[in-house]
């Protein structure tokens, strides 16, 4: 996997690979008015595969990728006044 996509606007978003391979950890950080989101993540079709909560303003969360198949997935990172998309690529 790799990261795709930064923000530097009023919210920000990273994905990292995990040097196990088994999963990405997304790293963000919401506007300073927000109390939580969520990170929504969809197949290229746009099919929900998950939806991360987000419980603080800044952080991370692992997401498991172990039983996906190869391909490409978006997120989402929701918020207050947020809403950026990006994109992760599983690959083995």
């Amino acid at each position: 996997m790799k990261n795709i996509f930064e923000s530097g606007r009023s919210g920000y978003s990273s994905v990292v690979a995990n040097y196990a391979e088994w999963g990405a950890q997304f790293n963000y950080t919401l506007p300073y008015n927000a109390s939580g989101g969520s990170i929504v993540i969809t197949d290229i079709i746009g099919e929900k595969i998950e939806t991360l909560v987000l419980q603080s303003n800044q952080g991370s969360k692992l997401w498991d990728t172990r039983k996906l198949p190869i391909g490409v997935y978006l997120y989402t990172l929701k918020s207050v006044g947020l809403s950026e998309t990006g994109k992760v690529v599983i690959s083995r």
